[in-house]
């Protein structure tokens, strides 16, 4: 389980992007993408925790697939 990531110092979410960015989401479906994540990380108790590492993801889904939406904010919300 990711740990670490409850306040919103720079140093755990640069360590979250690099850990979220070792994955390699290219030419996944969304929901595949999503669920191979899981797979390998549980998700934190705490809303706030869950949202970093959901918003990590997204960043590193739209960093692996570049053409699939319009905006880095359409893959955020």
């Amino acid at each position: 389980m990711l740990t670490g990531f409850s306040s919103n110092d720079p140093f755990y979410n640069e360590a979250l992007n690099a850990y979220i960015g070792r994955f390699n989401f290219t030419n996944n479906p969304l929901d595949i993408a999503l669920r191979r994540l899981l797979m390998d990380v549980g998700l934190p108790k705490e809303t706030q925790q869950i949202d970093r590492v959901m918003e990590a993801f997204a960043l590193s889904y739209s960093k692996c697939n570049p053409d699939l939406f319009v905006s880095e904010g359409i893959a955020l919300y």
